[in-house]
């Protein structure tokens, strides 16, 4: 069983309500485009897109003016702290870090920047085999073979994610157990124990300014 944080352990904020509902607006809005793509409920797919391009406009503005662990200056780490944190995870005691692990970290970047590639394909495969959306106006530089190329990477492109949120569920789950406490929970309540992992009780938490 994993180990769990006490129950009397104190918390504190660490996710805002906007990074929360990004968060599970993102997984809902991702799932909807992934599979109206997949059945072809094109009139579904291309408004889902829409709404996930939104999304991601707001994330991006939020990850520069919002809370302290919503900024991306919170959590773009040195190669040196995310060795040490991955030597950690092998040794079973990784350091503990209120916000982002570097490692997590990483994954966020990697999956905000494939969702970004992915609207973009798809506003470039509407403008350029549709002939409708914000960017119509690209249809002028791209032929019939590169606009079908653009068609193909936004198909692939779901399928990569589709494999970097498998391991970023098992990195939480691992993460979740090495250091007693429920990160799927704290991306619902907003709130982290500030109590050193219960696993690893000789680690503090990890700030960043």
């Amino acid at each position: 069983m994993p180990a769990k944080a006490p129950h009397h352990a104190p918390q504190i904020r660490v996710w805002d309500g906007f990074v929360r509902l990004f968060h599970w607006s993102l997984v809902i809005g991702f799932a909807t485009s992934f599979l109206s793509g997949e059945f072809d409920w094109m009139t579904v797919h291309v408004w889902t897109g829409y709404g996930l391009c939104g999304l991601l406009t707001a994330r991006l503005i939020w990850g520069v003016i919002g809370s302290k662990y919503a900024r991306f200056g919170s959590f773009i780490y040195p190669l040196s702290d995310t060795l040490t944190y991955a030597r950690g995870m092998l040794q079973g005691k990784p350091p503990h870090y209120l916000g982002h692990n570097p490692l997590g970290a990483l994954m966020v970047f990697a999956l905000l920047g494939m969702c970004l590639l992915i609207c973009l394909s798809g506003l470039l495969t509407l403008a350029t085999l549709e002939f409708e959306g914000p960017l119509v106006f690209a249809n002028r530089w791209f032929d019939d073979a590169m606009a079908y190329a653009v068609e193909d990477i936004h198909e692939i492109l779901p399928w990569i994610t589709l494999a970097l949120v498998g391991l970023h569920v098992v990195g939480v789950v691992i993460s979740s157990r090495l250091h007693g406490e429920n990160l799927i929970k704290s991306m619902i309540t907003g709130n982290k124990p500030t109590a050193p992992s219960a696993m690893n009780p000789s680690t503090q938490p990890i700030t960043r300014p």
